[in-house]
């Protein structure tokens, strides 16, 4: 939290996002399900979070793999959650997934964060967070795939016309100003199973 600047009432607001749900599936394989992983990832997440003072987290889907926003597409739930995030004042937002994969090579955790176009301070802040947790995520016996961000394949951009960041998360955190800080970060472990 030191490392962010927190409110004047010295709280900083988490908001922890578990990809996807029943009606926008993730991954499946084995029996698992992505939607259920995240879910109870968030969930270890938010209890140990809120064992430090000043820090409050909410969930933007806090049933197991229920749709938070039945009736909407990919893309509208996913704004949804962020415009979710915005009304609780969030100064963080961490979406949470979780990828299958039978080659042994995309093995590990990766974390994205934003680019340093139309808003550069999320991109900076979002590195610095992006860091510190890849750092946690390897200290856990995770392989290191590293950070990056992802920019928009198809030529979106911000309004001030630079090219966008590639996932609607990090982008609509962006655009909707969560904080002078870190907007987003996508987290994706990539698990062999």
């Amino acid at each position: 939290p030191a490392m962010f600047g927190l409110k004047r009432d010295n709280t900083l607001v988490v908001v922890l996002d578990p990809g996807h749900d029943n009606t926008h599936a993730g991954a499946q394989y084995y029996g698992l399900k992505e939607e259920k992983l995240n879910l109870k990832i968030a969930l270890y997440c938010k209890e140990k979070l809120e064992e430090y003072q000043g820090v409050k987290v909410y969930l933007t889907r806090a049933e197991d793999g229920k749709c938070p926003h039945p009736g909407t597409s990919v893309t509208e739930c996913n704004k949804k959650r962020v415009e979710y995030a915005s009304s609780v004042g969030a100064d963080i937002f961490v979406s949470l997934h979780n990828n299958s994969s039978l080659s042994t090579t995309p093995k590990g955790a990766m974390v994205y964060y934003p680019n340093s176009n139309y808003n550069a301070e999320a991109g900076k802040e979002g590195k610095g967070l992006a860091k510190k947790i890849q750092e946690q995520l390897v200290a856990l016996g995770l392989y290191d795939r590293g950070i990056t961000i992802r920019n928009s394949e198809d030529n979106t951009e911000y309004p001030d016309g630079s090219l966008a960041d590639y996932y609607g998360v990090i982008r609509n955190s962006k655009e909707a100003g969560i904080s002078a800080i870190m907007n987003l970060l996508q987290m994706r472990l990539i698990i062999r199973l």
